[in-house]
């Protein structure tokens, strides 16, 4: 994510003397929401409320669905998981959907049907997760974009990664990995399989794996994909007996 803030940012004043609102406004959308999966909300946020006043301003209702798709994410990672995060997040899931269906973009609809996946994770509700996970299926079967089937198996793969199915998880990674065509879907399905492999006692394969992907998500400052592979790092580290590392892992920021 630092590199997309760092390649973009310079572009940013002439965006602004060219005057197209719809260029401006998606600059400012990727910088804002590289920040937001770096977690840094405090310089995000500002940069997606701003293209999303140019969006309404010139009647691009795209770019405020995408917006709403990013302050999803954000909220939904890191902010309170209560119930007024819950429906923050859940009206900016439901206004990305709603706005990506109007407009046919397939990837915009995926991200926030794999956002309320993930989002009911997170709050403990995998019968949720699976249910959001499913739609994605859909998606694909209406559309035949292989994007919305890679989301969907790898959603299904972390909620079975955390809920004690390890062999189901490693079949959807393994399969989520075949379709993928970016860097946070590849992750993503990596990382299904990895954790299956600690819940199967297979730590020895995934504790350098993990540990390699730690590093990477770490360089690409991608905050939003660390959480889950530091805590099976963690794990796998104990269950090899090395507790003072698996301490040090878990409890470092």
């Amino acid at each position: 994510m630092r590199g997309i803030i760092d390649l973009l940012t310079p572009h940013l004043p002439r965006a602004e003397a060219l005057g197209d609102p719809q260029r401006l406004s998606r600059l400012l959308f990727e910088i804002g929401c590289a920040h937001v999966f770096g977690g840094d909300l405090t310089n995000g946020y500002p940069l997606l409320d701003r293209a999303d006043a140019i969006g309404v301003e010139s009647g691009n209702e795209l770019i405020t669905g995408y917006v709403a798709m990013g302050k999803m994410w954000g909220e939904m990672t890191y902010q309170q998981h209560d119930a007024d995060s819950k429906q923050i997040a859940t009206r900016y899931s439901e206004k990305a959907e709603r706005i990506g269906r109007a407009h046919r973009d397939h990837w915009l609809i995926a991200k926030a049907l794999v956002g309320h996946s993930i989002f009911y994770l997170f709050f403990g509700r995998p019968d949720e997760a699976r249910r959001w996970a499913q739609k994605l299926f859909d998606l694909f079967r209406e559309t035949n974009d292989p994007r919305p089937r890679t989301m969907g198996l790898w959603a299904l793969g972390m909620m079975e990664a955390t809920h004690f199915m390890p062999a189901d998880s490693e079949a959807n990674g393994l399969e989520g990995a075949k379709y993928v065509l970016c860097i946070v879907d590849k992750e993503a399905s990596r990382f299904a399989v990895h954790a299956a492999w600690v819940s199967l006692g297979r730590n020895e394969e995934a504790e350098p794996l993990l540990r390699e992907q730690i590093a990477f998500v770490r360089s690409r400052h991608n905050r939003i994909l660390e959480g889950l592979p530091v805590l099976f790092y963690g794990l796998a580290l104990m269950q090899m007996g090395r507790m003072a590392r698996a301490k040090n892992k878990l409890s470092t920021p």
